[in-house]
């Protein structure tokens, strides 16, 4: 087995080598959206502005998107779209359309696989409600990559499927679908051709967001060369002439991936407690706080409570981005006095900060600690070292000076 991983790990250097030669080789091409290196939240917004889209007073785009939706429902019903309102990132939700009372679409975009929040579909869903639509009209889109991630049971609650009509026999109103095998044919077969030759911005910008996709996936017409000739060396490399070779072979490298990513995950976990919670720690137990840490592969979550807060907590959360602030710990059973959230915000919003169901007030991280992928983490160890710690520091500090007052 020692001497196959070897092997293993050997045709992976060599196939990176190939990859960047080829990619050197490769005729110019350019995709301003590839440049710009779009986070979830930027794909919510993109996704957002087409549905939005609107030609002689109907919304021929967003029409299309709901019955590519609405295919995978029992809903035989025709939804009337007269007079719909798109949101990104109000409230916490990605992206939302709602036509109160009629219907309201709840898109969770998970297409960097972000983890899946508390009770996240199951506050969204009552939240709407609030708005005023019925339960039986809201749909929950749970849209992700390639399909290979699926919803945890902490999002998706067991209230959240009874509001949405989930049982064993059918996903009721909510929807898994993702952007290689929906978004990007939905793309190309509807969307592009529902765009006027006049229209040449949004033409092109669909055009080269379409680009964009399938370069995600490459599913570009010159990297599927690359990647021809890539199977090649791998079967050579390999010699994999059998179906029962190949099966062998993806078994070996399964378990080798899932060997590294447990290493990976010690590594990450080891890096957050030695530059974060260890310095952290020193600073809360000189104050009698309880802090609270968890750090993964696209995950930082960071809470600090002082002895006289109850029902809320300073927190550091990644949730799509990294936001800070102040954060309940049960909305539902123990929330925070209306009266007092609405002093929350007044207090802090002139410093930017904004608030919803779960937070009485939030804010967005310093560019460098927005996104806890494995560039982040190799920053944590190699370059920014107790600076994490300092920075989490003065957030609460921030934060704590303007609310220590607060029955909170």
């Amino acid at each position: 087995m020692d001497r196959l991983n070897d092997k293993l790990l050997k045709i992976a250097s060599e196939l990176t080598t190939l990859y960047e030669r080829e990619q050197f080789q490769r005729p110019y091409n350019i995709n301003l959206i590839d440049e710009l290196h779009a986070g979830e939240n930027a794909h919510s917004r993109i996704l957002r502005m087409l549905l939005q889209y609107r030609k002689k007073n109907e919304y021929p785009v967003f029409a299309s998107f709901v019955d590519w939706v609405l295919r995978y429902t029992d809903v035989t019903d025709k939804i009337e779209i007269v007079a719909p309102r798109f949101t990104c990132e109000e409230e916490r939700i990605d992206v939302l359309v709602e036509e109160v009372p009629h219907y309201a679409f709840i898109i969770e975009n998970k297409i960097h696989c972000a983890i899946d929040q508390q009770q996240q579909i199951e506050r969204y869903v009552d939240l709407v409600i609030r708005h005023g639509v019925p339960v039986e009209h809201i749909y929950v889109i749970y849209l992700t990559s390639d399909g290979n991630k699926e919803v945890s049971d902490i999002s998706l609650t067991v209230k959240a499927k009874e509001q949405l009509g989930i049982t064993e026999g059918t996903s009721g109103r909510f929807i898994e679908m993702n952007y290689r095998d929906d978004i990007l044919p939905w793309l190309e077969e509807q969307v592009l051709p529902e765009c006027t030759v006049r229209e040449e911005l949004l033409v092109s910008a669909v055009r080269q967001y379409i680009d964009h996709l399938k370069g995600m996936f490459g599913m570009r017409l010159e990297e599927l060369k690359v990647m021809d000739k890539m199977v090649i060396m791998v079967k050579n490399e390999l010699g994999l002439d059998s179906l029962e070779q190949v099966i062998e072979t993806k078994r070996d490298l399964e378990h080798l991936n899932s060997s590294i990513e447990l290493i990976m995950k010690k590594e990450i976990e080891t890096i957050g407690n030695t530059y974060i919670r260890d310095v952290l720690k020193k600073f809360t137990d000189l104050n009698d706080y309880d802090l609270n840490c968890s750090f993964g592969l696209m995950n930082l979550w960071i809470r600090i409570k002082p002895k006289n807060w109850n029902k809320c907590a300073f927190s550091i959360s990644f949730e799509d981005v990294t936001i800070y602030g102040i954060s309940h710990f049960d909305v539902n059973n123990n929330p925070v006095d209306n009266a007092v959230r609405a002093d929350v915000i007044a207090r802090m919003s002139p410093l930017g900060f904004r608030t919803s169901l779960w937070w009485p007030c939030w804010k967005r991280t310093d560019k460098k600690y927005i996104m806890p992928d494995a560039s982040f983490w190799l920053n944590v160890q190699n370059l920014y070292r107790d600076e994490v710690a300092e920075y989490v520091k003065r957030c609460f500090e921030e934060v704590y000076e303007k609310t220590k007052d607060l029955d909170l």
